[in-house]
């Protein structure tokens, strides 16, 4: 059975804003790796089941979309309040992001990060994504840099290019955890895998600096920057220009 996920510009473009990367190079533009579409755009993107049975409040939280899809705010907050009572992953996330919004109901930040720990503790993925972000960034609930790195991981263990590479970049920072540039490049090459710039960028750095890998290697760090270059990414070129004449340049004194 297929079911609906709203998901609001404004909680999108703040919630999956961004923290600098290792060696405070460029940061990193996270809406680029949404695969849910906006409210505003088309509330119509689907998630399988694979009961056919609906699941306890999926059939408030279809009723809640047609409201939403016809305008009808406060009566969508309210059938997909009630869904989320019930215990329906999807409907607590959408309740957070309404309480994010003031849609349909007072805007609480407090009550948005409250609803998405109810999802993210069903493994429901973007919950755990935007409560991470919460607690890095301190909305709706009081910094934790800790608790940030442990939601990053669970979505980072589900296969998501975006907490991969967060968590990455914890490592690499020491950020809400012990410092291991072993574990950053081992999550780097994750989210290089899925065709992140940032990260094949940042494995690139990593591999020029002989950290968490087992030895220097510019060859490889040129190859890096290289592709990351050719997915669009400015400062990878930077980084290829740079090592690149440094290389050149290394090899004349040595030929001389």
């Amino acid at each position: 059975m297929k079911y609906l996920t709203i998901i609001c510009v404004i909680a999108l473009a703040f919630f999956f804003s961004c923290d600098t990367k290792p060696g405070a190079r460029a940061k990193v533009d996270t809406t680029r790796q949404q695969t849910t579409t906006t409210a505003a755009q088309n509330p119509s993107s689907v998630v399988q089941t694979q009961t056919s049975a609906p699941a306890p409040g999926e059939e408030f939280f279809q009723q809640s979309m047609h409201a939403y899809e016809s305008g009808n705010k406060q009566e969508s907050f309210n059938l997909c309040l009630k869904s989320a009572e019930l215990g329906f992953a999807p409907a607590q996330f959408n309740v957070a992001i309404f309480y994010y919004n003031g849609d349909g109901v007072k805007k609480d930040l407090a009550k948005t990060v409250d609803w998405l720990e109810k999802a993210a503790k069903q493994d429901y993925l973007l919950a755990q994504k935007q409560l991470a972000v919460c607690y890095a960034q301190g909305i709706g609930i009081k910094k934790d840099p800790k608790q940030a790195a442990y939601w990053y991981e669970k979505a980072a263990n589900q296969g998501d290019a975006d907490a991969q590479y967060k968590l990455g970049t914890a490592y690499y920072q020491g950020n809400g955890v012990l410092p291991d540039y072993e574990q950053a490049v081992k999550w780097y090459e994750k989210a290089a895998a899925q065709g992140v710039s940032e990260a094949i960028n940042d494995l690139g750095f990593c591999y020029e600096n002989g950290l968490g890998v087992t030895k220097i290697d510019p060859n490889k760090a040129l190859q890096l920057y290289e592709r990351a270059t050719a997915l669009g990414n400015k400062i990878a070129k930077s980084n290829f220009d740079r090592l690149k004449k440094t290389l050149e340049e290394s090899k004349t004194v040595f030929e001389m």
